[in-house]
């Protein structure tokens, strides 16, 4: 016959006394730390929303006294919200996020009708039309 050689390669160890303990062990490490973030995003007591939001293209950061532009939020988890205009396509044109210190807002640079755009310049990925995170 027609036989193949046998394949010399090495198996790492089992993670576990079996295979499926041995997944579920991969799996859990690849969750981290998503799982730890959104079990703190669950347990957040959410700041004061703002009672007007700046309408200004790019992200806006309020802390409840001052809201700023920011070149995205900085937090490790967010609650987020996209608003598309179908009628003028499908990419975004509003978001709003907010962590457990701040509340974020995005406009689309296709909204504004004024030059300023929180200190960004155009690029090939044109962050305008694209959520920056």
């Amino acid at each position: 016959g027609n036989l193949q050689p046998d394949v010399d390669m090495s198996v790492p160890p089992l993670q576990g006394n079996n295979i499926d303990e041995h997944f579920r062990s991969i799996a859990a490490a690849q969750c981290e730390p998503y799982l730890s973030i959104a079990w703190q995003v669950a347990s957040w007591q959410l700041p004061v929303m703002p009672k007007k939001w700046r309408a200004v293209a790019g992200w806006t950061r309020d802390d409840g006294t001052n809201a700023v532009c920011v070149d995205y939020p900085e937090e490790n988890g967010l609650v987020f919200d996209v608003e598309v205009l179908v009628t003028e396509g499908h990419l975004p044109v509003m978001a709003v996020a907010v962590s457990d210190k701040h509340w974020y807002s995005w406009t689309s640079g296709r909204l504004e009708s004024t030059e300023e755009y929180c200190g960004h310049e155009e690029r090939p990925t044109d962050s305008r039309n694209l959520v920056p995170m």
